[in-house]
């Protein structure tokens, strides 16, 4: 039951953060409020002990999509850190880039801001420092979604209910293109850009 609940938990979160972001300089303030109401409602489902942070435990996903919203790496998601997220997502490079204090191009751990769980995990080759090198090789477009919508296809009819949708009401209307209530995986799939523009 607790496995079941964590994976829930996980995909919740990846759910909410899978709308479209929404600038904070062009966004209605209709849109900013509900920005405001979906990081609420989130906190409010994973911060079990009411403290105004998300720890690793609470979170209950792996360490890398808990990274991608602890901006600062400290073991903690703030709700500043996941509005942020929601209206300005950042790469990996671009959040590490910015601990580089030196500008050599690697991140020692002294120039870390994180903990050093995350400077463990971050530092794949084990060299002590965070560089190109550490990257992780690029996976194949759709992959991860295809992942999450056969995790969330609780009764594998090839299709995601309401019920089943682990994101907010606004995410389940944004991606059911067609209105018919459920989600089909081309519509959960990120939209491919173009490349011949």
């Amino acid at each position: 039951m607790k496995k079941t609940q964590t994976l829930m938990t996980s995909l919740a979160l990846a759910a909410a953060m899978a709308v479209p972001a929404l600038a904070a300089d062009t966004a209605t303030a209709d849109e900013q409020a509900q920005v405001k109401a979906d990081v609420k409602a989130t906190f409010h489902r994973f911060d079990h002990d009411k403290d105004g942070k998300i720890t690793r435990a609470e979170y209950g996903g792996t360490p890398a999509a808990f990274e991608r919203f602890d901006a600062n790496y400290d073991g903690v998601i703030t709700t500043s850190e996941l509005e942020d997220a929601m209206t300005h997502p950042k790469t990996r490079e671009d959040r590490l880039q910015k601990q580089d204090a030196d500008g050599d191009g690697v991140i020692s751990r002294k120039e870390f801001s994180g903990d050093d769980a995350s400077f463990a995990r971050l530092d794949r080759n084990h060299d002590g420092v965070l560089s190109d090198a550490d990257k992780r090789p690029a996976h194949t477009a759709g992959s991860g979604a295809e992942a999450r919508f056969k995790q969330m296809d609780a009764n594998n009819d090839g299709q995601v209910s309401r019920d089943e949708w682990r994101g907010t009401d606004r995410t389940f209307q944004a991606k059911d293109k067609n209105s018919d209530g459920v989600l089909t995986l081309d519509e959960v799939k990120p939209e491919k850009k173009d490349s011949q523009s």
